[in-house]
């Protein structure tokens, strides 16, 4: 096997110190003949430094010493901002060196900052950054280096959509408005606003739009905030102005016994809270004078025809709405049944003979009555004729015994 060997030597009597390369291998002598199977060239296989001095110096062996990475300077990019996500630049390293990184705050290492990149947060504010970028590799010395001072840096800036309002509301109507994405964490306020005016006390995300909204136009301001960033608004388009809203009705029913003498009440049913309703009853569709409250006595002159009621709703900011109820048809009044004449008990004959009605004759001489199986009743000649014997009792007649 080959081997470089150094000898140092020192010159006698001078200050000099000579180095000689002294060359050892198993190369053979100059002329001399390999030995059978002997490689025809041989390779060194390690190089040591082995230092020589003159006659009765020691000598000693020396290592190489350790290589010296090319480092470039780092440097941040981004914007110097709260939110923002900032790079660290390495620039040139000697080929095949693995960096690693360290972000710094003030001077202060940040922890669990040890990539490329680093996203500023709150508590960067004001303050300036810096990056350390670490190199190793086999055979080189590890080095770091780190960027200049990057900052201060200044407050985030919110991301803030422009919000929005329904284009066309009414008076009444639930309003609410869209604001989009913000930046993750941000807190919004809202204000109201009525031609331009701040609404006291609107100052949720929905509004109910009030009648004194109607024919004036809305607009929303949304107000975000987060720690560490600029608070920001922004405010809505304006709406067109608002409508008369619309009452919540119901058909109004009527109850009760359709006679007249007898009364009927209306069921007005649910309509918008703080509605005011008036009422007025008709009478075949013709308006019944007076007749304006929730409960309607019919009178004779209802008998026979339709009684409807009207119930209007009206309410400021709203449209004023009517509804009728069905009509309900009253009696009409029963023609009075004639009394029958009273059928006298007793009646003049006609002739010898009574009628059928009135059979029982009577014989004023002899103060006898007759019936029709007696032995006498055709011979008789009546005076009077009797429905009944007890009638004829009542005349003062008395039985014949024939």
């Amino acid at each position: 096997m080959s081997r470089i060997s150094w000898k140092a030597q020192r010159v006698l009597g001078g200050a000099a110190l000579a180095c000689t390369l002294l060359l050892t291998s198993a190369v053979p002598a100059l002329g001399a003949v390999p030995s059978p199977g002997a490689s025809s060239s041989a390779v060194p296989a390690a190089l040591t430094h082995q230092a020589v001095t003159a006659p009765g110096i020691t000598t000693a062996s020396v290592t190489d010493a350790p290589g010296e990475l090319v480092a470039a300077t780092p440097r941040i990019t981004g914007a110097p901002r709260v939110g923002e996500k900032l790079t660290a630049i390495v620039g040139y390293w000697t080929p095949g060196t693995k960096t690693t990184y360290q972000w710094y705050r003030a001077g202060q290492r940040i922890t669990g900052a040890t990539a490329k990149t680093y996203t500023a947060t709150v508590h960067d504010r004001g303050k300036t950054l810096t990056v350390a970028v670490t190199g190793s590799q086999a055979g080189y010395t590890t080095k770091t280096v780190s960027s200049a001072a990057f900052g201060p840096l200044a407050a985030g800036v919110l991301t803030a959509p422009v919000p929005k309002v329904p284009a066309a509301p009414k008076v009444g109507q639930r309003l609410t408005a869209s604001v989009g994405n913000w930046t993750a964490g941000t807190v919004l306020k809202y204000q109201w606003y009525r031609n331009g005016s701040g609404i006291k006390g609107a100052t949720a995300k929905s509004y109910t739009a009030t009648a004194s909204d109607r024919g004036k136009a809305l607009t929303v301001k949304v107000t975000g905030s987060r720690t560490g960033y600029a608070t920001k608004s922004v405010t809505s388009a304006k709406s067109r102005a608002v409508a008369a809203g619309t009452l919540k009705t119901a058909v109004p029913k009527v109850s009760g016994t359709a006679k007249a003498g007898m009364k009927l009440t209306v069921s007005r049913g649910s309509w918008t809270t703080g509605t005011k309703l008036t009422q007025r009853w008709y009478r075949n569709g013709a308006a019944i004078s007076g007749a304006t409250g929730t409960a309607y006595t019919l009178k004779s002159a209802d008998a026979g025809r339709t009684i409807t009621v009207k119930v209007t709703g009206s309410k400021a900011g709203y449209t004023t709405l009517t509804k009728v109820s069905a009509g309900v048809r009253v009696q009409a009044a029963s023609k009075p049944v004639a009394k029958p004449k009273p059928v006298s008990t007793r009646t003049a004959p006609r002739g010898k003979n009574c009628p059928s009605t009135h059979p029982i004759k009577g014989n004023a001489d002899s103060g006898i009555y007759h019936v029709p199986t007696g032995s006498y009743y055709s011979r008789t000649t009546p005076e009077e004729c009797f429905k009944t014997e007890s009638a004829a009792r009542a005349a003062g007649y008395r039985k014949s015994k024939l």
